[in-house]
């Protein structure tokens, strides 16, 4: 019989040695749970706060491509009118530049059909064509 005692004593001492080694590592646990949960919330946060600031760089982005379309239609707009403007401001000088340029062309075409015309062979549609 005290081999029975002896054998639930030692049983019983060795249950109550992992009880406490399972009680530190239920302690351990309950730490690294409770930090594992600190972190957590953290990330959390942190997401929630990624989260707001994507939210936010998408709008500055829409409003910004709304403004590059609306500046670039404002461009188009004075383009247009600069252009209409220039075409007012050139269009007598062109008018000008033009009239003098065919009076020297058809000076010149004047003075090579005296020149032709010294050969009395040549026709009137025979110089034309040249």
């Amino acid at each position: 019989m005290t081999w029975k005692h002896d054998n639930c004593a030692s049983r019983l001492a060795e249950t109550q040695k992992r009880e406490q080694e399972l009680s530190k590592s239920n302690q351990t646990l309950q730490e690294h749970n409770t930090q594992a949960q600190i972190i957590y919330n953290s990330l959390f946060t942190i997401s929630n706060t990624a989260a707001a600031y994507a939210h936010n760089c998408t709008e500055q982005a829409i409003e910004a491509q709304n403004n590059s379309k609306q500046a670039l239609g404002q461009l188009a707009s004075i383009k247009s009118e600069l252009e209409a403007e220039r075409k007012k401001i050139n269009l007598p000088k062109q008018q000008k530049i033009g009239s003098a340029f065919s009076k020297v062309t058809n000076n010149d075409v004047n003075e090579s059909n005296i020149i032709d015309n010294s050969n009395p062979s040549t026709s009137v549609k025979q110089f034309g064509r040249q």
